[in-house]
Formats: C-alpha cells, sequence, structure tokens
C-alpha cells in the first residue's frame, strides 16, 4: 500500500478508503486518510448537491468523483461513523460528512447523535449537522428534523443540547420552536456577562429561525409564568427587531407595579428590546409596512 502522503499527493480516492479501514493502521494514519478523502469530495460537495436534484450532466460528474463515485466514497464514511471501533475515526468521520452537501449524509449523522455512546463523537455528529444546514438546509428530511427536536427534549448534557438548537436553528426549523422556547429555561438570563451566556446557541437558534418565532415568543411573554424563558423571550424579539412585537412588550412594561429583582431585571429586557426595535431597521416586510402606514399618518396629521 502506497504511504498517506503519496495518497493524498495522488487524490487516490480509492487507496485512501483502503487506508482508513484498515484496522491495522495506526488511528493517526486513519485519521489522516479520512481527512483526505474530506478534501477530495467536499469541494465537489455542492456538484452533489445539484445531482441530487436530477441534474443529468452532474449526476455523471459526481457518479465518477474520484474515480470511486460519490455515493460509494459517503457509505464509506457512514460506514465508519456507524461502526467502526475507534472513536477517533468515528469523530473524524462525521466532521468530514458535515462538509458533504448531500441528502445521504443526514441520517448517519443523526443515528450517530442518538446512538453512539462516546460524547465526543455525539457532539462532532450533531456540529457537522449544524455545519451542513448552515450551507445546505434543503438536505435536511422532515424524519431527521423530528429527530433532532425529540433529542434536544430529551438530552441533557447542555453542550449537547446547545449544539442542537444550533443546527434546528441553521435549518431555520418552524416546527422547533416550541421546544427552543422551553430551553430557554435553562439558561441563566441573570449572567448576562459571562462568555457561556454570550456564546449559548439555545437562544440564538430562535433569532435566526425569525419572523416565523415573534408570535410564539410573545405569548410566552404574556403566558409563561417562568421567569428565564420570559427573560429570553424578549432577549431573541430584542434580536429579531421584528415591530409586531413593540406593542405587546410596551403593554408588559405598562403593567409592572410593585416588583421584586427578577422582575427589574424582566424591565430592562424589555426597555433594551424596545430600544432595539424602535430605534434599528430592519428589513422585514412586515416591519417596511407598519413604518410606511405610520409615516403615512403622521403626514395626515402634519397637514
Amino acid at each position: 500500500m502506497k504511504d498517506i502522503g503519496t495518497l493524498k499527493a495522488e487524490k487516490d480516492a480509492a487507496g485512501l478508503i483502503a487506508l482508513s479501514k484498515d484496522r491495522k493502521q495506526s488511528q493517526k494514519a486513519r485519521t489522516e486518510a479520512i481527512a483526505a478523502i474530506g478534501e477530495i469530495i467536499a469541494p465537489a460537495s455542492y456538484v452533489i448537491h445539484i445531482s441530487e436534484k436530477g441534474d443529468e450532466f452532474y449526476q455523471g460528474i459526481a457518479d465518477n468523483l474520484a474515480g470511486e463515485g460519490y455515493v460509494h466514497i459517503i457509505n464509506h464514511l457512514a460506514l465508519l461513523l456507524r461502526e467502526d471501533l475507534h472513536s477517533e475515526v468515528r469523530r473524524e468521520a462525521a466532521q468530514v460528512l458535515g462538509h458533504v452537501c448531500s441528502k445521504k449524509v443526514v441520517d448517519p449523522l443523526v443515528d450517530s447523535v442518538e446512538m453512539d455512546e462516546e460524547f465526543i463523537v455525539q457532539y462532532s455528529s450533531v456540529s457537522a449537522l449544524s455545519n451542513l444546514f448552515y450551507r445546505c438546509r434543503d438536505v435536511c428530511n422532515e424524519n431527521a428534523e423530528e429527530r433532532l427536536i425529540s433529542l434536544l427534549e430529551d438530552k441533557t448534557d447542555e453542550r449537547l443540547s446547545e449544539q442542537i438548537a444550533a443546527a434546528l436553528g441553521a435549518l431555520r426549523s418552524k416546527n422547533a420552536i416550541p421546544v427552543l422556547i422551553k430551553t430557554l429555561s435553562d439558561i441563566d438570563w441573570r449572567n448576562r456577562h459571562d462568555v457561556d451566556w454570550v456564546l449559548d446557541d439555545r437562544k440564538s437558534a430562535l433569532v435566526m429561525i425569525g419572523a416565523p418565532a415573534v408570535e410564539p415568543l410573545i405569548l410566552a411573554i404574556q403566558k409563561e409564568p417562568n421567569m428565564n424563558i420570559k427573560m429570553g423571550a424578549t432577549w431573541v424579539l430584542g434580536e429579531i427587531r421584528d415591530s409586531r412585537a413593540r406593542k405587546p412588550l410596551e403593554s408588559v412594561l405598562a403593567s409592572f407595579a410593585q416588583v421584586n429583582e427578577d422582575g427589574y431585571l424582566l424591565k430592562w429586557y424589555i426597555e433594551n428590546a424596545l430600544n432595539k426595535i424602535k430605534l434599528i431597521p430592519i428589513s422585514s416586510k412586515e416591519t417596511a409596512r407598519i413604518r410606511a402606514v405610520e409615516k403615512k399618518d403622521t403626514k395626515v396629521k402634519k397637514s
């Protein structure tokens, strides 16, 4: 067998596949081979994506990718992710699959998040899904979306939950909105200057989903007894900056009487959100329409 350097230089997919599945080789050599396979297949991922939409020209290119065929390469990586005994090999396979824009990689990655016993592999698999959905979210199927939502409801590890939320946010999953709102209760909204708070993807996922989340978030502020969810929903609305949230937030703010420490903090979040909604323009059609009406009303009053 040729050495790894020669296989990489020649972009020998068949040789790299053989090396990566040879359990007599060191883990380092095998993971290097998997990474090299990624360097071959990832740049062609958009060709693969187009080919899956039925374009015969691109189908021919994809089928002959690196002399192996992209389906064969993906199936090989999925098999390593599912069955290899070494967690580092499975982890590398997951990372490479996350750079392949294909419908065929989604289910193996979700399977890994559900069933792999090693946290590092689960985390790499869901991170790969996030990366994949950021670039080409239409590769996801309805069943995989439902499974990710169930995983977010069931997983107790915060690091894993954050990454699942990020994947659903990248997917712009409307179906995930209720469970994402529930996860706001697990975030410490009283410590907003902490690095973990700043980087928490559970709140950012709802911002990415945007306009479809506005009405459920308003309802959460009005009806939800959990103060963390109220604070979180308010913060998200301030980031989305949709004018539909303005009057409901003003109404909640006006209803405050005597409040405790959490109440004062919620007031701060509401005031901050209102400032963003009022002062920072966004490009949504709904906001543009409302502002056009307000401008027209102003002109009528002046005349």
